[in-house]
């Protein structure tokens, strides 16, 4: 996949992510000063399942974050060991491009 194609789908990606949450905040808004029956009611129990979401989108991104940089940082240190640290300075680097 090219950059621009990548650009592209992550930007599509975080416009539609922001369009969801701002659609459904405004919902929730839209909703807050109705005459509500009691808790059994069908405005009632949407602005809860809306409000479950947008906590949920909300708190599911970070343990997928720290995940990632887990398994990226395990892998940078893997392939730091298995190449073997070098401890050089830039005498011998310099004599090693002569070479």
């Amino acid at each position: 996949m090219s950059v621009r194609k990548n650009r592209i789908s992550v930007i599509i990606t975080a416009v539609f992510f922001g369009l969801v949450i701002l659609f459904t905040s405004l919902a929730i808004a839209k909703h807050t000063s109705h005459s509500c029956t009691g808790e059994n009611g069908h405005v009632c129990a949407g602005i809860s399942q809306l409000h479950n979401y947008t906590e949920t989108v909300g708190t599911a991104s970070a343990p997928g974050f720290y995940r990632i940089a887990a398994v990226i940082l395990l892998i940078a240190v893997f392939s730091a060991l298995c190449r073997g640290f070098s401890f050089s300075d830039p005498v011998t680097l310099k004599v090693r491009l002569i070479d």
